[in-house]
């Protein structure tokens, strides 16, 4: 009873299979917990498993008061927990540097939130978690420079998120993800290649690079060979070449190229199949559309247009080209690119 008193006291809920408060393997912990302070974290010790979603982030201050911040750098005591049956949260936790602690991790069966901590500067940890049977979201942690620690981690769920993380410059770390339901990698300002994906071979939703600011190259992708849903790339300012995505040959939907400084679409020349609209727009620099010489189908809108450089007869042969083979579903929009003779 001591343990549901503090528990209450600390404004988490407890209910445990195994109360021996003085044994070291505690078997399984029933439903949610809360981890906002050494305490909390102390009293989850020796447990294997949670069975629903466990929270590692600051807790509520209450009306008209601050939110108290976590007093831990790292999440040492944990060493037992090895599966976790709903989500894993951890979030908003200014004095975490690392994730040691979970080291025996290997399973959690919801979503993995890495969010807003803004002392982390390594995952390391979580080199034991193989499988995610929902999100992984890492997101708005500003120093953290590696995803060193994700190297065994082969079974993601649903989305994998990377997005607006300041210091990072590579995805080392993702190299046994070969397969994902989605795929989105946004608003990393020192993010200079997709490096960690090399053997991603299909992405079964969507795939989207955009807004990553020094990011130059996307050879990374070299294996990837089908996106289920939208392909999505655009506003990477130093992206100069699609390089990378020589073995995509199918698109399930849309194609979306814009806000981007290519001068072409090289990298594109096996793509073969557009199941939705086909968009390329407002790209300033682009002068030609050579890569797409294998292009046979678009099912819905096929629309080029607003690139300043590009020749509008090169969107017409393109066209004709398509029309030709597999065929147009949709609208064709070929306006204001520039006039050649």
């Amino acid at each position: 009873m001591a343990h549901r008193y503090l528990a209450l006291l600390l404004g988490f809920s407890l209910s445990i299979t195994v109360m021996a408060c003085d044994s070291t393997d505690k078997g399984v912990y029933e439903g949610s917990y809360s981890i906002n302070n050494l305490l909390a974290l102390s009293l989850l010790s020796g447990y294997s498993s949670v069975t629903g979603n466990l929270y590692i982030r600051r807790g509520s201050g209450g009306p008209g008061l601050p939110a108290p911040e976590t007093n831990f750098i790292n999440l040492e005591g944990l060493e037992s927990l090895t599966s976790i049956g709903g989500d894993l949260i951890i979030e908003y936790n200014n004095n975490l540097e690392d994730l040691t602690g979970l080291d025996n991790l290997t399973s959690v069966g919801g979503d993995l939130l890495i969010h807003a901590n803004y002392s982390l500067t390594s995952i390391l940890g979580l080199e034991n978690l193989a499988s995610v049977g929902g999100r992984v979201e890492i997101s708005n942690n500003n120093v953290l420079a590696s995803l060193a620690g994700l190297e065994n981690l082969a079974s993601i769920g649903e989305t994998l998120v990377i997005s607006v993380n300041e210091a990072l410059t590579s995805l080392t770390g993702l190299e046994h993800i070969t397969s994902i339901d989605g795929l989105r990698i946004s608003y990393n300002d020192t993010l200079t290649s997709l490096t960690g994906l090399e053997n991603l071979t299909s992405v079964g939703g969507d795939l989207t690079v955009k807004e990553n600011e020094t990011l130059t190259s996307i050879a990374a992708l070299g294996n990837l060979s089908s996106v289920g849903n939208n392909l999505s790339i655009y506003s990477n300012i130093a992206l100069t070449s699609l390089t990378g995505l020589e073995s995509l040959t199918s698109v399930g939907n849309n194609l979306s190229i814009y806000y981007g400084p290519l001068t072409s679409l090289v990298g594109l020349e096996n793509l073969v199949t557009i199941g939705g609209n086909l968009e390329i727009y407002h790209n300033i620099y682009l002068t030609s559309l050579a890569a797409f010489a294998n292009l046979a189908l678009v099912g819905n809108d096929f629309k080029i247009y607003d690139n300043m450089k590009l020749c509008t007869s090169l969107a017409e042969e393109l066209k004709d080209q398509v029309a030709a083979d597999g065929g147009i579903g949709g609208e064709i929009v070929i306006e204001d690119n520039k006039t050649c003779d």
